[in-house]
């Protein structure tokens, strides 16, 4: 017995027993000493004075409970403490009952459980704004760009604007593929279940490869028949184009080929192999296997995210193993290399399934007469959107967030609404409760998710807020089109005889006069400059729109962004500064886009913060000038 008595005095964790009556009868050192008593002394008082315990004590002696929670003390020396507490009745044969606790000190558990959610949380927040950072600008470059596509273009231009296409998928692959695997190391990703043709995704795959890399993809369709599987198409498709992006980053690709074959099959489960066959034109194949094997190597995440080459083969990788699968490389001596992976999927029971494609029609005349509310506070994003909406004869309003959007959903009944998520005063989530919520004729009215935001912006996320679809930004043309013609269902292919197609003219005497002609004998009066946006800045009536949102729109975000640097509410100051920043920047009004360049970045970093009333001074009395000078340019065009 002195034996036992020992091991439970000298162990670490708290331990005590209590009577029917809530009395201590057995304590050990460590329970005594958080309560700064002695073990005698404690069981001679049978209580203490901060037995926080005692009525949950005796309810758990009398109904025979078992229970495990976490607890919080705070010891007499200040010193804070968390346990996990086991606590459990014992019977005697006399039919005595008894309750011991078991305490085991999780201090540092939780707080390294708190750093490890900190880090993420920090972690999270910076893939967020760098999402935004990107996406937003890159939206606009890409939106650009396809509208200067539309125009007359020469041989050379061409050429300039397909390096802009080019260079700009390739910054958001990379963008996408840092998130990706994000998400992928976090355990955020989750698998889809639906049913799926494997062949015919893999042979969507390969068409979609060739064309975006100019090279020779083939996929062999496998001898034996591939079941319809449940799965995600889309991470299969994934895995299929990260590698061959990969491939061709270290070699000098004559072809790729392709297979699919089943290994194992039952009545429930295929486990199919897959492969990637590159034959190159020179030695790359060797660099591909060291690259490979290196990555294969290193189980370090961080160096993966410093090595743009192997970033691609992590997330194939981790969607593999999320699979259940596994990726590996085979080559022989003399022979092209050939990448395998394996995967297992149940098989559908809907082998009937018919591959369904969706294609967006050639002719834009299906969205004639559709009224759309645009919620948008990004100036550049409101005219691109805009634009492309009036090509197609849609009927467009504009709200600058999610209030001005209520106030027009009160008062109109829309075909379908685009939804920005991040905006002043009422953000895109919060304007959307609203309208399904409050009394208004929009309740039913399909919403479109519209954002850079992609940290959140997992499509199941957005359609169980509420949202009808998600467009993530940069979008493409095909994408805004395809998603309206999606949520409304066919009514957009209605025609409304009532309704006119606006109007597009453009005056022959006015249509070359573009640049600010306020002084043309002094160029250096000009404050801003409408040259950069392309083919747009030939377009009277674009720049029109432009000047006259410029005048209607920027003197309230600097009053805007003053009072919240005055109250102060620097995260305010922050998003106002950003889309102040892009509007100036769209009209090469240099000094000011430097301004708000240096308060965005003065407010983030909480530094410098008495210079930022005194730079949106500035910053008035410039844009009071530009003002001017958009006003008479105005009076021209109307002359």
């Amino acid at each position: 017995m002195d034996f036992y008595r020992q091991v439970i005095q000298t162990n670490p964790n708290l331990i005590y027993v209590k009577n029917e009556q809530g009395k201590f009868i057995l304590a050990n050192n460590a329970y005594a000493a958080l309560h700064g008593q002695s073990v005698a002394t404690l069981l001679e008082k049978g209580i203490t004075d901060s037995d926080y315990s005692y009525e949950k004590d005796l309810e758990l002696i009398r109904n025979n409970d078992t229970i495990i929670y976490e607890e919080f003390y705070k010891h007499h020396n200040g010193q804070k403490i968390w346990f996990k507490t086991i606590k459990k009745q014992l019977v005697q044969p006399d039919g005595t009952y008894y309750l011991l606790s078991v305490s085991t000190d999780i201090t540092d558990l939780k707080r390294a459980r708190q750093q490890a959610e900190d880090s993420a949380k920090v972690k999270e927040i910076l893939f967020a704004n760098m999402s935004h950072e990107i996406r937003t600008p890159l939206n606009a470059i890409m939106g650009m760009a396809k509208l200067m596509e539309k125009s007359n273009l020469n041989k050379e231009q061409e050429e300039y604007l397909n390096i802009i296409f080019s260079n700009a998928d390739k910054l958001l692959d990379v963008h996408n593929t840092i998130l990706d695997y994000a998400d992928l190391a976090s355990g955020k990703v989750s698998l889809k279940k639906m049913p799926f043709n494997v062949a015919a995704t893999i042979q969507e795959a390969v068409h979609s490869l060739a064309r975006k890399h100019e090279v020779s993809v083939q996929f062999k369709k496998p001898a034996e028949y591939l079941p319809i599987v449940e799965g995600d198409p889309e991470r299969l498709t994934q895995i299929f184009t990260s590698l061959v992006t990969e491939i061709i980053k270290v070699t000098l690709i004559q072809e790729i080929i392709i297979t699919a074959a089943i290994k194992e099959q039952t009545n429930q489960q295929v486990i199919i192999d897959f492969s990637i066959e590159v034959i190159d034109k020179d030695n790359g194949s060797a660099r591909f296997q060291n690259a490979f094997r290196t990555f294969l190597q290193d189980n370090n995440s961080m160096a993966a995210l410093a090595d743009g080459a192997n970033l691609g083969f992590a997330v194939c990788k981790c969607l593999t193993e999320l699979h259940g699968g596994r990726l590996w490389l085979q080559n022989k001596p003399d022979s092209d290399t050939q990448v395998y992976f394996c995967l297992s999927f149940p098989i559908s029971n809907n082998q009937a399934l018919v591959k369904q494609t969706t294609e967006i029609p050639q002719a834009t005349n299906k969205l004639t007469g559709l009224k759309v509310l645009l919620t948008e506070d990004n100036l550049v994003n409101q005219l691109l959107v805009t634009s492309y909406l009036k090509a197609w004869e849609a009927q467009v309003d504009v709200a600058s967030d999610g209030e001005e959007a209520l106030e027009k959903v009160r008062k109109a009944l829309y075909d379908v609404i685009l939804m920005d998520i991040q905006m002043p005063r009422m953000n895109g989530d919060e304007a959307m409760i609203h309208i399904r919520e409050d009394a208004n004729p929009n309740q039913e009215t399909p919403i479109i998710a519209f954002t850079a935001n992609v940290i959140k912006s997992d499509r199941q996320y957005y359609l169980d807020a509420g949202f009808d679809a998600y467009i993530s930004k940069p979008f493409n043309e095909e994408t805004l089109y395809g998603t309206i013609i999606q949520v409304t269902q066919g009514k957009a292919a209605k025609a409304l005889s009532e309704l006119d197609a606006p109007e597009n003219t453009h005056p022959a005497d006015k249509e070359s006069q573009t640049a600010l002609n306020v002084n043309d004998s002094d160029p250096a009066n000009k404050l801003y400059d409408l040259s950069g946006l392309g083919s747009l800045a030939h377009n009277v009536d674009f720049e029109r729109e432009m000047l006259q949102m410029f005048i209607h729109t920027v003197p309230e975000q600097l009053d805007q962004l003053e009072t919240a640097a005055t109250q102060p509410n620097w995260a305010e100051v922050v998003h106002i500064s950003h889309s102040l920043k892009a509007t100036y920047g769209n009209l090469s009004i240099k000094d000011a886009f430097l301004t708000m360049q240096t308060i965005e970045r003065t407010a983030a970093n909480r530094e410098d913060l008495d210079k930022i009333v005194p730079a949106i001074k500035t910053a008035k009395e410039l844009t009071e000038k530009v003002i001017r000078q958009c006003t008479a340019r105005l009076d021209y065009l109307r002359a």
